[in-house]
């Protein structure tokens, strides 16, 4: 999860942004850039900017979403862990129980069942 954390924090605060254009043709590249950068002023930048932002704004709510469910999912796992740990110390306890009737049952087996029978009833908090 920590990988997670960190690349929604990486996220935040991240968004569209207009690029500037560049060229990498030799002598005349900087004509075609500024070209390029004032035909783009006219033909598509007040056309633009308000769907980026509005991406923008998108984008920071699934953000916000995937961050919800992320600590959610962190405290359900909490929640599981800790039952884990409940499960665990059960299941040594029923084990205890089991070895303790496995005992009672060769006792009784052997012919040995009156002191048996009380010691296991002990030992399952019967007595």
């Amino acid at each position: 999860m920590a990988t997670l954390e960190r690349l929604l924090e990486e996220l935040e605060g991240r968004g569209l942004v207009e690029v500037p254009f560049h060229s990498n043709v030799p002598l005349v590249g900087g004509v075609i850039a500024w070209f390029r950068e004032r035909w783009n002023g006219v033909a598509t930048r007040w056309y633009v900017r308000p769907l980026v932002q509005q991406q923008n704004e998108i984008n920071a709510l699934w953000l916000r979403i995937f961050k919800t469910h992320l600590e959610a999912v962190q405290a359900q796992l909490s929640m599981l862990e800790q039952d884990q740990l409940e499960v665990v110390e059960q299941l040594a306890d029923l084990k205890y129980r089991l070895g303790c009737l496995e005992q009672r049952v060769a006792r009784i087996n052997d012919g040995g069942g009156g002191s048996a029978s009380a010691e296991s009833s002990e030992a399952l908090g019967e007595g």
